[in-house]
């Protein structure tokens, strides 16, 4: 769960003050030991949750990161990360993601998809675009061209919009 304080304006359904939890909860005081913090499922304690800018976290168990960021692994192995700020750009997204343990395929602003040993890059943009595949070994195969290539250097080099098909081979 990712959880921020700004991700709906106050009075919206299932939202109180700006810090977002379970419809069914719209109206519930918070959990006890959580002060200021309805949202019981994020597994991360908080204060503040109503007084926005002022939002922390007060769990010593959440290690705390720059900018107030905060992560916590639950019991169950899953990550509860916690960001008083709605990130501005596309990098800051990415490293959010990076925290929760997301792998980053390639560049913002390019679509990846993968399914198994074939995976799909598709660029709107004009350049060299490098693929970053988590696999230490192996080779990749363009399946438009047949162009092979190492998995520690898959790299397209784009004129313009296009798509391209790839297969790993391992």
């Amino acid at each position: 769960a990712v959880h921020h304080p700004q991700s709906r304006p106050a009075g919206e359904a299932g939202q109180k003050a700006g810090h977002h939890y379970r419809k069914e909860l719209a109206d519930a005081a918070p959990p006890r030991g959580v002060p200021g913090c309805p949202c019981d499922f994020c597994g991360i304690k908080l204060t503040g949750a109503s007084a926005i800018p002022d939002v922390k976290c007060i769990d010593p168990a959440a290690k705390k990161y720059k900018n107030g960021i905060a992560v916590k692994m639950l019991a169950d192995g899953s990550k509860s990360i916690f960001v008083p700020q709605f990130p501005e750009n596309e990098k800051m997204w990415q490293d959010i993601l990076k925290m929760a343990g997301a792998w980053v395929y390639t560049d913002s602003g390019n679509y990846f998809r993968r399914h198994g040993d074939i995976f799909l890059f598709h660029t709107g943009k004009k350049g060299t675009f490098k693929i970053n595949l988590p696999e230490k070994s192996g080779e990749v195969i363009e399946l438009f061209s047949g162009k092979r290539c190492n998995v520690s250097d898959v790299r397209v080099n784009s004129k313009g919009a296009g798509t391209w098909l790839f297969r790993l081979v391992k």
